[in-house]
């Protein structure tokens, strides 16, 4: 057997146990709406958003962490231990992706066309409980952010990229003021771009469904 799947609410968690690669796939089904005065979206522009999301989530995510594998007492789980052998001790790769579908997805996704130029850009929400995103046009126009008024700039920021790390496990946005992590600001949960081992829990509890036995633990910068 050369792949374990295990499939999520919120998406595919995809073990290659001959790579030593794990791929997370969601699949999103889209809505397209428009405010007042906005032309309706054509295929085109409905073509060129996805992409533009599926390009941040595969950049800001893929290749930036390692999972290491360490196994646990022999013959605990007779089912898997078989397969827990043949990860033990490596350091597996990570990558995501998100798809456009037409059929039911993992997710449903309305996105709303905005003037380019509105003053104030409106916020991208992602709910949980119901497995609703919202997102804008806009959003693909935003390279900065701030955690509150009169706050230094952070440049890099991706809208797409920090929603779809809501996506799985619900993690909180780092950047409000309550948060344990609101004074790391180069967080991608944050105004930053950087990926931290906290992220991937949800993942990695997955993981350890798939291969029991096994513990599976995160590796990314401090």
């Amino acid at each position: 057997m050369a792949h374990l799947v295990r499939s999520e609410p919120w998406g595919v968690v995809d073990l290659d146990l001959t790579k030593g690669h794990v791929f997370v796939r969601e699949d999103w089904r889209y809505s397209w709406t428009t405010a007042s005065g906005q032309a309706p979206w054509t295929p085109q522009e409905q073509l060129d958003y996805h992409r533009a999301v599926d390009r941040a989530v595969w950049g800001h995510w893929s290749e930036r962490a390692r999972i290491q594998v360490r196994p646990g007492a022999y013959a605990l789980h007779p089912d898997t231990d078989h397969l827990k052998w043949q990860i033990a001790g490596r350091a597996l790769t990570l990558s995501f992706d998100v798809r456009s579908v037409r059929g039911k997805g993992h997710w449903e996704v309305t996105v709303k066309k905005e003037a380019s130029n509105i003053e104030r850009k409106p916020q991208a929400v992602v709910k949980n409980e119901t497995r609703e995103i919202f997102l804008y046009s806009t959003d693909l126009l935003v390279t900065k952010a701030r955690r509150y008024e009169g706050d230094k700039p952070h440049f890099g920021f991706s809208v797409p990229a920090h929603e779809f790390g809501h996506t799985f496990g619900g993690r909180n946005d780092e950047w409000r003021p309550g948060s344990p992590h609101n004074h790391d600001r180069e967080s991608i949960m944050n105004i930053g771009r950087t990926l931290r081992a906290r992220h991937l829990v949800a993942i990695c509890h997955s993981l350890g469904k798939l291969v029991k036995g096994c513990t599976f633990i995160p590796l990314t910068t401090p």
